[in-house]
């Protein structure tokens, strides 16, 4: 039987975020303005940030669309990445997928060895996915509904960093 402690819904903050995971043995940092969380998790880097009123958990990570789509005119990569990103979300829940022209810089990818956020390439900009994943913590958590959530997120937001390719239209 659970005790009422295991039972007790409290208010979801970022200071809790950060103690949920490090007892998931999950490395996470808080950015220095302390309104945002980053982990990495098989290469891909998850930002996780509350709204203003702290209604909603969001969850963001990123994926590079292929590279040929760099050199196509802006209005027809949009179009083909748009059209992939709505075959992902037409078959997936969540996250939603976006496409969005993005500083090469963007930290979206971590080096697994020292798990450094990579330097800047050029200041350029390259076309990748944006997924995107909101959960509704209002009314608070337990600790086991706010582990199930996070696991959650991180099951989804992997499994579309690693299958969105297959709805990318190859180039030749």
């Amino acid at each position: 039987m659970r005790s009422n402690n295991e039972m007790e819904t409290s208010p979801v903050t970022l200071k809790r975020l950060v103690d949920i995971f490090e007892k998931m043995e999950y490395t996470v940092q808080l950015n220095n303005d302390g309104d945002s969380i980053a982990g990495a998790w098989d290469s891909v880097v998850f930002f996780f940030s509350l709204s203003d009123d702290s209604s909603w958990l969001q969850v963001r990570t990123s994926s590079p669309a292929p590279a040929p789509y760099n050199d196509l005119p802006k209005e027809e990569a949009v179009a083909l990445l748009q059209d992939a990103a709505n075959a992902w979300n037409q078959e997936y829940y969540q996250p939603s997928a976006f496409p969005d022209l993005t500083a090469r810089d963007w930290p979206c990818r971590v080096n697994d060895a020292s798990r450094q956020f990579p330097e800047g390439v050029d200041g350029g900009e390259e076309w990748r996915y944006i997924f995107d994943f909101a959960a509704f913590v209002a009314p608070g958590m337990t600790d086991d509904q706010l582990r199930e959530t996070l696991d959650r997120c991180l099951a989804v937001h992997l499994q579309a960093n690693k299958t969105i390719g297959d709805f990318t239209p190859p180039l030749f």
